[in-house]
């Protein structure tokens, strides 16, 4: 076995063991199953854990009675959308919404996350974890610890919840009853990635210094002790049972139900930024600071695809949940829309002032959200 697959196979064993942890308290709460709880595989020589789970930080909330910060609603240039199949000089205008973080001097927007379910926008901002609503922009609640910079959030499957990245700590807020359920400490440095399982009750963190956590959004305990994998980036499958995942030019897809894992070439030439799966699990978009992307098919186990129009470092690739397309922000201020199927460039979305860091779709497809380092979020409506 190569010394690479290591990491991704204790990565399988961490997983499995907060899912078989799942596995035997539903046995045990049910007491009608006969089948006995598979076995937990256990590591040797683990160091112990030092994440700790305390469900009692609570952000201030502010509710829309008092939205602060208000968002200004900008004028959309024309043209806002350059068409690339044809000449250059053929411009589409098509309706895009802006609005700006206001409230700081220097406002700036880390990550972002379209609901599943409902048009809401939650933001990772220098301002805090902020919620609007994409139809009419109201800012429907601001949760903010004072001097908190809020760095990842993603939705729970059933759009109730989020998890927050915020400094070393994760933290899970129920959007409901606008309250912290639960704070996970661990991690030593602030954090990068996080994401929500599809199917099971896991959410995973990555911060800044690699170094991975599995936490448990039932019991809020940690499933596996934080461990340095030397990670970016991270995705579940849209099926739950894989993970995909970078440690610096190097990609992985992890199966963590059958700990098997499948380690792709090294075809990118500079650090991985972010990864995205299509909507059926068979193939995944990479994006990079070699200023490229990569599709990868996963029955292939190799790169099919290269796209390259950036003439900057990738920071957010987003597959469209229909398939069709591919959409990548990059430090050059421009959104590209790509073909999915012929790897071609469709449209440029240009407007932003500062990098794009982070892409987000509508359940539908229809509208792309794009947040910038300038402070500014913009929607645009994607014929």
């Amino acid at each position: 076995m190569k010394i690479e697959l290591i990491f991704p196979l204790l990565l399988s064993v961490a997983l499995l063991a907060g899912c078989n942890q799942i596995g035997a308290k539903t046995v045990e709460e049910t007491a009608v199953s006969t089948i006995e709880p598979a076995v937990t595989p256990t590591l040797t020589n683990t160091p112990e854990s030092t994440a700790t789970a305390t469900p009692t930080y609570t952000p201030t909330v502010t509710e829309t009675a008092v939205p602060t910060p208000t968002p200004t609603i900008i004028p959309s240039p024309t043209p806002s959308l350059q068409n690339l199949s044809a000449s250059d000089s053929v411009l589409i205008t098509v309706p895009r919404t802006d609005f700006v973080l206001s409230g700081q001097s220097d406002p700036n927007v880390y990550d972002i996350a379209v609901s599943p379910i409902d048009k809401l926008l939650a933001v990772a901002s220098n301002q805090g974890l902020l919620i609007f609503d994409l139809v009419t922009l109201d800012l429907i609640v601001a949760a903010e610890e004072d001097g908190s910079v809020e760095k990842s959030v993603a939705w729970s499957p059933d759009g109730t919840r989020l998890v927050v990245g915020s400094g070393p700590r994760v933290w899970i807020w129920n959007y409901e009853t606008r309250t912290t359920e639960y704070e996970f400490s661990g991690h030593e440095v602030e954090m990068y990635h996080v994401a929500w399982s599809p199917n099971l009750p896991l959410v995973v963190s990555v911060a800044n210094n690699g170094t991975f956590g599995v936490w448990n959004v039932e019991t809020g305990e940690p499933s596996a002790p934080v461990q340095p994998f030397g990670m970016r980036t991270i995705q579940f499958s849209p099926n739950g049972t894989a993970l995909l995942f970078n440690q610096g030019y190097q990609l992985f897809v992890t199966d963590f139900l059958n700990t098997t894992a499948i380690e792709f070439s090294e075809e990118h030439t500079d650090l991985v930024t972010s990864v995205s799966w299509n909507p059926e699990g068979t193939r995944f978009v990479s994006g990079s600071y070699d200023d490229s992307l990569r599709i990868w098919d996963l029955e292939q186990e190799d790169s099919i695809m290269v796209l390259e129009k950036h003439v900057d470092d990738i920071l957010d690739v987003a597959w469209s949940p229909d398939g069709t397309y591919i959409a990548s922000g990059s430090a050059d201020l421009t959104t590209l829309i790509w073909d999915a199927e012929t790897g071609e460039p469709v449209y440029r979305l240009r407007g932003h002032s500062e990098s794009i860091r982070s892409l987000g779709w509508f359940p539908d497809g229809s509208h792309l959200v794009t947040a910038s380092e300038d402070g500014t979020i913009r929607i645009w409506e994607i014929p």
